[in-house]
């Protein structure tokens, strides 16, 4: 009997290994897509649908097209034939090169871009290496040619000047070819740097074709909020500078905004009105209301009237980031528009102050995360000391409180109730003022006695006080770890505070921990370091020493 044939192998079917390429990273990618013609055809496309020039060896491949003795085939023939070959697999487009869209544009092949995002850009060539970028094979649309003109910049060469203005329109070209696919955009400020736009309304027309578009991120020049809302139906998520807008028109797509410009009291009011599904509010300043009023309609606050309710108006927005690192602090603007919105789940502010951790404490039920921004300029400094108690013992839905520039002192710890947040999985906090025996009353309390107790005749004063501390440190300490004990979801516990040395802003090589920090958990077993087994989905443990 004749043996059956082998059937095909499961990684001969291109359906089946196109569902294994999503797994693999861009590297895998690469070296399974060359083992064959069929692994070639299914997992090449995979492999090009994202590009991202900042990552893997391309900084080195453009960098290498600044010199005349290029690496091998890296020169610019050799760029031209990849894109042209595989630039219609591009899907997601990450450019931080002038290189990158030069060529991506020139090919002519880019032209079902999903995501187009523009990082600092850095440039490769120089004057000598700008002459092969001469030739232009696909025409730039008379409306970018209209939209941008060149900036003048005195120290620099003519023609790095001339390759700023092509590479700029080329760019805008690249936007313009793909309006119909676009859907999430980012436009850098590093673009300001090459030239200057004759008009910002020139730039909104070409922005206004992606109809698509369903996220924007513009930090290049100020947009008429309105306006960019109306051209653009999909739009939910948006980023930037807005110029000022006291219109009243609804928007119901919008679903996240983020201010790069201040505003007060009165415009946010206004931003939830008009944009009633908003989810998230993002402000990266917010300006100080007069001390005296606390109400929306400021200019028709009468004397006497500075008691008026501020929760009348209440907004569903979930998620409230405050991205400076000053400002959110006292004053009325940060109650007020705290009062407006009871719902919140995320909040992320600088320093969370008492009167602002009371309200959320009492208000918002429902929060699920706290979250304060990294301050690196006072790297050293701890802000606040025990407010995030409120949280703890008020929010049963927290789940990240990541906040560790502020203190909890053991003391308030203990004496504070039991907290209700057993669904914790993030806990990043200093926990200071922990007892702790100093190296002598150590070497006193090594020297006792084996058999030395508080009632043995022959401790001095100074044993007996040293043993006392002993069990009121470790009892202390012990109290401490079972209260953390109790968080079994824990994914992250983490109760310090890393230090650097010298001035300036610290580095990765500066970062350290300190050897040894006086008021911080001892971490033994003897102060029952043992009951933290519980933490069955820890994942990292921080601390001191």
């Amino acid at each position: 009997m004749s043996e059956r044939p082998p059937g095909p192998s499961l990684l001969s079917i291109p359906e089946l290994l196109e569902l294994i390429g999503y797994h693999l990273t861009i590297p895998q990618l690469a070296r399974c897509s060359v083992t064959c013609r069929l692994w070639h055809q299914t997992l090449t496309p995979l492999l090009w649908e994202t590009f991202d020039d900042s990552r893997f060896r391309w900084p080195e491949i453009l960098a290498a097209l600044n010199s005349e003795a290029a690496l091998g085939r890296l020169d610019k023939p050799w760029l031209d034939e990849l894109f042209l070959k595989y630039g219609y697999h591009i899907k997601a487009l990450r450019v931080q090169w002038h290189e990158t869209v030069l060529v991506a544009t020139e090919c002519g092949r880019c032209l079902q871009l999903v995501s187009l995002q523009v990082l600092d850009f850095k440039r490769a060539t120089t004057e000598r290496g700008t002459q092969g970028w001469e030739p232009e094979t696909v025409p730039i649309p008379s409306i970018v040619e209209d939209a941008i003109r060149p900036k003048l910049r005195p120290l620099v060469p003519e023609p790095s000047q001339n390759m700023d203005l092509k590479t700029i329109r080329r760019f805008w070209s690249l936007v313009y070819h793909n309006s119909s696919t676009l859907r999430s955009l980012h436009l850098d400020s590093s673009l300001s740097k090459l030239c200057s736009p004759s008009s910002d309304g020139l730039l909104d027309t070409i922005l206004g074709k992606l109809k698509n578009l369903v996220e924007l991120s513009n930090l290049l020049y100020p947009v008429k909020l309105d306006l960019m809302l109306q051209q653009l139906p999909y739009l939910q998520s948006i980023r930037g500078s807005f110029v000022d807008d006291k219109s009243t028109t609804l928007f119901t797509n919008l679903r996240i905004l983020e201010s790069m410009t201040s505003l007060d009291p009165p415009t946010v009011r206004l931003y939830l009105q008009k944009f009633p599904n908003l989810d998230s509010l993002a402000l990266d300043k917010l300006a100080e209301a007069p001390r005296t009023t606390t109400h929306f309609h400021l200019q028709q606050q009468q004397a006497g009237t500075a008691n008026v309710q501020e929760n009348n108006f209440t907004y569903p927005l979930k998620q409230f980031h405050y991205k400076s690192l000053r400002g959110f602090l006292y004053g009325n603007s940060a109650k007020v528009v705290l009062t407006w919105v009871p719902y919140l789940t995320h909040v992320t502010l600088n320093i969370l102050i008492l009167e602002t951790a009371q309200y959320l404490a009492k208000q918002c039920k429902l929060l699920e995360s706290f979250c304060q921004v990294r301050d690196e300029d006072n790297f050293n400094s701890s802000y606040i000391t025990d407010t995030v108690l409120k949280l703890l013992g008020a929010c049963p839905n927290l789940k990240v409180l990541d906040a560790i520039q502020h203190r909890i002192t053991a003391q308030a710890l203990l004496y504070n109730p039991p907290w209700v947040c057993h669904g914790l999985e993030i806990f990043r906090c200093q926990i200071v003022g922990v007892s702790r025996l100093s190296e002598s009353d150590v070497k006193a309390l090594r020297d006792l006695p084996s058999s030395g107790s508080s009632a043995n005749i022959f401790l001095t004063t100074q044993q007996r006080s040293v043993l006392r501390l002993d069990r009121m440190t470790m009892g202390q300490q012990q109290s401490i770890l079972e209260r953390l004990s109790r968080l079994t979801r824990l994914k992250v516990l983490e109760v310090s505070f890393k230090k650097y040395k010298g001035p300036g802003r610290p580095t990765q090589e500066d970062v350290t921990y300190v050897d040894y920090i006086l008021d911080t958990l001892e971490l033994t077993l003897d102060s029952g370091l043992g009951q933290l087994a519980s933490l069955k989905d820890l994942e990292m443990f921080g601390f001191e020493g």
